[in-house]
């Protein structure tokens, strides 16, 4: 509740520290330095003002109030208005009769005989009215009859309007505040009391002053102070709240390090970008040269700003080296560095989150965050983690979260039960109950914005975080204005064409995947799993691969390929035993071997970077690993599914030669899906699944519509007949796929759709399965993988390929 605000020490610390402010910029000025931030030009204006009394107090004391207004005279306001005062400002009135200096552009808050209705002059009901439609907020309503009903409580003022709004009442009681900045452009801000607006602009009057006098203090800014150091060292604990509240609240007194340590708050938690560069942009500074610089280089190219405005904020003799920056952040060959074990870490995981195996790269980092150690006060966080083009996709909501929830630079942690307090909650003035907005029903550090920007981010959401714009801080001079940002942490993307495979980027030769740990090199083919004996007769070892056998949409296996979360695309792959994945690149593909990329950025990649082939398509595959002895390249935007005449040689319109190819001296795994968004008789939903070993085709099936083509001894596993009674809504489960999983009975274009992705879905489960393979999803659908362009997929068939096949319909 708001009734109980003790205004008297709150205004006197005003009053003290306004006349700290005039002293020491006079000293300033004496001294021959800028004045910035001048409050109304001299801040000694208006100290004259008021009875004799009054203006003796104030030449002594620099007291900005007045005599109390008194009972009589509040409650003769309230029956000229008809309406009793809010809890805040009625006891404010009681200990003074209005205010000077409220803010830069208020000279004087009016007395309780001067507060009277706006009346709206300047007709803005109409022209907010206007604007109204059926879909607009409440609060929107609220601001457009707000013009007529609200009082008027700037008394002296340029251009600036301070309602007082009794038709925008809280549950306490309280009238919310807006003030209508007319001379620039209109700007409206909302605050939830006359308590939280006097608060706000109590910590304008520092941050119009102490961002460009690092050495001014006064006991408020000690307490602020203390209060940063304490927040720093509980965040460092692995505290959360209530430091980020504190820190809030701390950076709107324009202090330099609590504005960074918020910031990085926000990074990690909000997904806000960086307002501004700092002042100070040394390269030998590491926090900044480390740390911040990749973000703002990052942030620069995703708004396709030109990087000469950055580098030529640097000294003449940083600027090669920033722009050397620009250029590895553009190629995605930029590598986040950190001092002692951490860093040793984040090397290790770079290369395991290189082939795709993000989950090992995070439990890496995440082991090593107790080791963590800052550069100096200011920094909270390995935050330079974001712009790593391979790591930075790895810090979703959840992972940041536990970044900042573990203890680092050597800090225990708190004990059980232990609470960091949120806000400014011991200060941060004497003599008094604090008025921080900690304390304030629906106050904020400034105009009302969410207490918690990353709120909206649920337990379930692994969409990578990223950067946007952010402001924060001062805003009454209009900033603190938020934009939503991309969620992926890199930069517009580039091509390393002179990047060979093997070279560039050092490039691991481990194989782990997603969830599956490092493995050998020849582990696929020490288990015999993926070999088969024979034409297809017998089988490989039977074992689940990681992930395998999990529920569908999970992490692992194939079958998460066609969960109903998953991209609706046609795709297509290649698995690949006993090759490395840079082995695989070379096998599949051709040319140079381009730096990681997303997946939407491999769009890019493909409409841009990667020559046309002989039809004008360009074919590209990312690369990677894919469970035990395996590696892949795989294609997420496939030409359409080749067709051929019943009876052709092989396995009708299959494209098994690179397949074929790329199995010599190994084995291959192809798996092509094609998806088209409307389903018929000539261009239906296929699914082609073909294994080939040392360069000779094995057997291959197709499921195409209601057909069924197939080549060689298929498994008994993977007969193709086990997947198609999904068509009829049989029961048919195979390994990994939970019962019910298909669909109900019921025929028609949209069913069949349906019962086509729960056969292929169920097919993929067998398949992995069957050989222990899987793919990493999360490295597919968020992370940046190495691309290639891929050879062709189709092509003359090898000399002793199987030529015996068979074409059956399914009714």
């Amino acid at each position: 509740m708001t009734q109980n605000f003790e205004w008297r020490p709150f205004l006197e610390r005003w009053s003290a520290d306004r006349m700290a402010v005039a002293a020491h910029e006079d000293l300033d000025e004496e001294l021959g330095g800028d004045v910035d931030g001048d409050l109304d030009g001299d801040l000694y204006d208006g100290l004259g003002e008021g009875t004799g009394e009054e203006s003796e107090e104030r030449s002594r004391t620099g007291w900005l109030g007045f005599e109390p207004a008194g009972g009589a005279r509040i409650a003769a306001l309230e029956r000229r208005l008809g309406l009793r005062l809010p809890p805040s400002y009625r006891s404010f009135l009681a200990v003074t009769d209005g205010w000077l200096h409220a803010t830069r552009s208020v000279h004087r808050l009016a007395a309780a005989d001067e507060v009277a209705p706006h009346g709206d002059p300047s007709g803005l009901r109409e022209v907010y009215e206007a604007e109204l439609t059926e879909d607009s907020a409440p609060q929107e309503v609220l601001l457009a009859g707000m013009w007529e009903r609200s009082l008027q409580l700037a008394a002296d003022a340029d251009g600036v309007d301070v309602l007082l709004d009794p038709g925008d009442v809280a549950a306490d009681g309280e009238w919310a505040v807006y003030v209508h900045k007319a001379l620039l452009g209109g700007d409206v801000e909302r605050y939830a009391s006359f308590a939280a607006f006097m608060q706000h602009m109590f910590r304008a009057l520092y941050c119009d002053h102490g961002d460009n006098h690092p050495d001014f203090v006064t006991p408020t800014l000690r307490e602020v102070a203390a209060a940063v150091e304490r927040a720093w060292q509980d965040a460092l604990a692995g505290a959360i709240e209530g430091p980020w509240a504190t820190l809030r609240d701390a950076r709107a007194y324009g202090g330099a390090r609590a504005h960074a340590l918020a910031t990085q708050f926000e990074l990690l938690l909000g997904g806000h970008g960086l307002a501004q560069c700092p002042s100070e942009r040394r390269l030998t500074d590491p926090w900044y040269a480390g740390e911040l610089l990749p973000l703002f280089i990052v942030q620069q190219m995703r708004m396709a700003r030109d990087e000469r405005a950055l580098v030529g904020l640097h000294a003449e003799e940083d600027r090669g080296r920033v722009a050397t920056l620009f250029a590895e952040i553009a190629a995605h060959t930029f590598r986040y560095e950190a001092p002692g074990p951490f860093g040793a870490a984040v090397a290790t995981a770079r290369e395991q989150a290189r082939w795709g195996g993000t989950e090992e790269a995070w439990r890496t980092i995440a082991a090593a965050l107790p080791a963590w150690e800052p550069y100096d006060e200011r920094h909270l966080a390995p935050i330079g983690l974001l712009a790593d083009p391979l790591l930075g996709p790895l810090l979703t909501p959840e992972r940041r979260r536990q970044l900042l929830a573990t203890p680092r630079a050597g800090q225990r942690g708190r004990p059980a039960g232990h609470a960091a307090p949120g806000g400014l909650a011991d200060g941060p003035w004497v003599g008094g109950r604090p008025l921080g907005p900690s304390r304030l029903a629906g106050a904020g550090v400034g105009p009302e914005v969410a207490e918690d920007p990353g709120a909206g981010a649920g337990p379930g959401d692994l969409g990578p975080g990223g950067l946007g714009l952010a402001a924060g801080g001062c805003t009454e001079t209009g900033a603190g204005s938020t934009a939503a940002g991309s969620t992926d942490a890199g930069a517009n993307p580039g091509v390393s064409g002179s990047t060979e495979a093997g070279t560039g980027p050092a490039v691991a030769e481990s194989t782990s995947a997603d969830a599956g740990g490092a493995v050998p090199r020849n582990a696929g083919a020490a288990s015999g799993r993926g070999r088969v004996a024979g034409a297809g007769v017998g089988g490989p070892g039977r074992g689940t691969a990681t992930g395998a056998g999990a529920a569908p949409g999970r992490g692992g296996g194939l079958a998460w390929l066609a969960a109903a979360d998953a991209p609706r695309e046609s795709y297509r792959f290649i698995l690949l035993r006993d090759r490395t994945p840079s082995e695989a690149a070379q096998a599949l593909g051709t040319g140079p071997l381009f730096a990681p990329y997303l997946r939407r950025e491999w769009s890019w990649l493909r409409a841009t970077g990667v020559p046309a082939g002989d039809d004008g398509h360009r074919p590209i595959l990312r690369v990677g690993a894919g469970g035990a002895g395996w590696s892949f390249g795989f294609d997420d935007d496939p030409e359409p599914f080749p067709t051929g005449p019943p009876g052709a040689p092989g396995l009708p319109g299959a494209p098994t030669p690179l397949g074929e190819r790329a199995s010599l001296g190994g084995a291959a795994l192809t798996i092509w899906c094609q998806r088209p968004a409307q389903p018929s008789a000539a261009f239906p939903h296929a699914l082609y699944v073909d294994y080939a070993e040392d360069g000779r085709q094995r057997f291959g099936f197709v499921l195409r519509g209601t057909a069924i083509e197939r080549t060689g001894a298929v498994p008994d596993a993977l007969a193709p007949e086990r997947f198609c009674a999904a068509l009829d809504g049989e029961p048919d489960v195979a390994p990994g796929v939970a019962p019910g999983a298909g669909p109900v009975a019921g025929r028609g274009p949209g069913r069949d759709a349906e019962a086509a992705r729960a056969r292929e879905q169920r097919v993929l489960a067998a398949v992995a399965e069957f050989f222990g393979v899987s793919l990493p999803r999360f490295a597919l659908l968020h992370g940046r993988l190495h691309v290639v362009r891929s050879k062709p997929w189709s092509g003359p068939s090898a000399p002793h390929r199987i030529r015996a096949t068979s074409r059956t319909v399914h009714r």
